[in-house]
């Protein structure tokens, strides 16, 4: 399978030092790149993509969460995989990644995690008490 020969990522999370509404406010950011590379008969360039997210958490010590989250935040459009539908046809096509998306999470709230959260209990179940993971999150789009 190909790969590009160079590729990197930065990321930041820093909890701010302020607490509005006695919550905590993080900040996340990270960033992408990866060099070009051959794939079948046709080249996959490089791109680099950058993502967004600042959380609100344990707002008014209710227990409630808000997110708010921007992906590919300085909207590239760029190719992430290539396909050699056919290749005896000569067909090649390419998938582009998403355009620029924001939004909030999550939606509802969820009144069992505010209770768990503020007794300290810790529940089995992972995803209680925080955003749904990004194919379910709640999003809107932008396009131009």
């Amino acid at each position: 399978m190909a790969s590009p020969q160079w590729s990197t990522s930065v990321a930041v999370h820093w909890v701010l030092p302020f607490q509005p509404a006695n919550g905590e406010l993080v900040f996340n950011a990270d960033w992408y790149w990866q060099g070009s590379y051959y794939v079948g008969n046709g080249e996959l360039p490089s791109y680099d993509v950058a993502n967004l997210r600042l959380d609100w958490n344990g707002i008014g010590n209710t227990g409630v969460d808000i997110g708010f989250f921007m992906r590919n935040a300085l909207n590239d459009e760029y190719p992430y995989a290539a396909h050699g539908t056919q290749d005896s046809l000569g067909l090649f096509t390419l998938a582009y990644a998403e355009p620029r998306m924001y939004g909030r999470n999550p939606l509802p709230v969820r009144p069992l995690a505010a209770r768990f959260r503020r007794t300290g209990i810790v529940p089995a179940i992972s995803a209680v008490g925080r955003a749904p993971p990004a194919p379910l999150a709640w999003r809107t789009s932008y396009r131009r």
